[in-house]
């Protein structure tokens, strides 16, 4: 037995509109679905998505809201449910669970300027991103609590594949959780009216394919960054460090690029940061090659923060000291710069990774920046031995 479920479109958005209209449903921007608003779920409702009434002109700014064209007032107009023809559709959303529709009021005004609900202009007038309920990308649309979901589990540490896992397990749960109600709505209507049927041979629909993907959750990381990029700047700007250490990584950078004609044209082949003691990055640049010119405007402005905030530089860590040791002393202008070869070290550390004695030759190698004096663990920096 096959259940034919109405396909998610005009007459899916229709009843909502309605009842939205009429009053009977909140004007707040929450997601309705159709078996919560009925006497009772049905089964050909548990499967269909669900719905945001879009109309921020009654919804947030009380009926007052100027054409972003000519500045007149705007009024509604129509929906856009694909009422009229095919292309005039809700967009579709994809949620924690299961897939919504979005459906949008749209506005004219007397000089007939047609504007739609979650047009750019008008969702730049929010003075709060999170009165918006939806997320709209280049392709793709989400849900204000699914892009919080995605970001902090991202933030948290945890990879794209396992964040993807995490919410296909998430919808696929739903689904079942759908299926199982389904099958007991038709067992107990097969059971008055036509108990020869078979309910085990039922085929429930398939788990949309809106599902958020990988290239979903890394859009949301990166709209994300760029929404917070002034504030992540200006953190980064506030750190400093008396003991700066800096390194040009390149499989960072094998990660930027773009696709063309099928290949993976790489914009930049390495990344330079640079961080203090305590391990925080307080400055990096992409760049194309690993010239001392190509990052010298980047460490005068650390020069600079270092001199605005009364901090003197004692040592600089460098993977090219040899190269770099004059160019840095003109950068800082100090006539003594400590400059350390951590190279050399990371060189010693493989070669000894597989020895026996590996142990024993690092607890020997690290007496080499030691003073005369150190005791034990206790180890007091020589600046003049480190120099040397």
């Amino acid at each position: 037995m096959v259940i034919r479920y109405p396909q998610p479109g005009k007459s899916h958005s229709k009843k909502m509109i309605e009842r939205y209209e009429k009053g009977e449903l909140t004007t707040a921007t929450v997601i309705h679905y159709h078996h919560e608003i009925g006497d009772q779920a049905i089964r050909e409702t548990l499967f269909l998505p669900g719905v945001i009434i879009w109309d921020p002109l009654f919804q947030h700014f009380r009926g007052n809201l100027p054409c972003p064209e000519c500045g007149e007032d705007l009024k509604p107009r129509c929906w856009k449910d694909g009422k009229d023809w095919k292309h005039n559709s809700p967009r579709q959303l994809a949620d924690i669970e299961c897939p919504v529709l979005l459906v949008s009021r749209v506005y004219a005004c007397k000089n007939d300027h047609r504007t739609i609900g979650h047009d750019p202009k008008i969702l730049k007038k929010f003075g709060q991103v999170e009165l918006i309920p939806f997320l709209l990308l280049h392709k793709n649309g989400i849900t204000r609590r699914l892009y919080r979901l995605i970001i902090v589990h991202a933030a948290s540490g945890m990879r794209y594949m396992d964040v993807e896992a995490l919410l296909a397990q998430m919808w696929h749960s739903y689904h079942a959780e759908a299926s199982i109600r389904t099958l007991t709505l038709l067992r107990m209507r097969i059971s008055e009216d036509r108990p020869s049927i078979n309910v085990s041979h039922t085929t429930m629909p398939q788990i949309s394919q809106l599902n958020p993907n990988r290239k979903l959750i890394r859009q949301c990381f990166v709209h994300d960054y760029c929404t917070k990029e002034k504030l992540y700047n200006a953190r980064m700007s506030s750190f400093t460090g008396g003991w700066l250490s800096s390194d040009h990584t390149f499989k960072v950078a094998g990660n930027v690029g773009l696709w063309q004609n099928d290949h993976w044209i790489r914009q930049f082949d390495s990344l330079f940061s640079v961080m203090n003691e305590d391990g925080i990055v307080i400055a990096w640049q992409l760049t194309r090659g690993t010239g001392f010119a190509r990052v010298k405007t980047l460490l005068m402005g650390i020069r600079n923060r270092l001199q605005n905030s009364g901090v003197t530089l004692q040592g600089f860590s460098i993977d090219n000291c040899c190269a770099w040791r004059l160019l840095l002393q003109a950068v800082f202008e100090l006539f003594q710069l400590n400059l350390i070869s951590f190279m050399q070290c990371n060189a010693s550390l493989v070669k000894l990774k597989k020895h026996p004695l590996r142990r024993q030759c690092l607890d020997a190698f690290r007496l080499v920046f030691r003073k005369s004096g150190d005791i034990e663990k206790k180890n007091v920096r020589s600046q003049r031995l480190l120099a040397k």
